[in-house]
């Protein structure tokens, strides 16, 4: 079953749902990041649930990273790495 109008499947409502903040979704975007493996780690225990984020978190991650030299990322292309995915 799908969403009305929306080609992604409805998410199984007993299956938790993770809402990501900022720090892990950082850390899950780049391998060079110092907790990049322990989300990582993370997520495989967990057999990949099902992830969200939201506008606050979308922002924040475009945030750090365009404020944040040693990402080497400018404001397009933190928005771009947001709306690739």
């Amino acid at each position: 079953m799908t969403h009305l109008g929306s080609s992604m499947p409805r998410p199984d409502p007993a299956a938790n749902l993770y809402l990501l903040d900022v720090n892990a979704l950082v850390a899950l975007g780049f391998v060079n990041h110092e907790f990049h493996e322990r989300v990582a780690s993370w997520l495989r225990a967990q057999h990949f649930p099902p992830l969200a984020t939201c506008s606050i978190t979308e922002l924040g991650f475009i945030r750090v990273l365009a404020q944040a030299p040693a990402y080497g990322f400018n404001h397009p292309a933190s928005t771009h790495a947001v709306s690739s995915n």
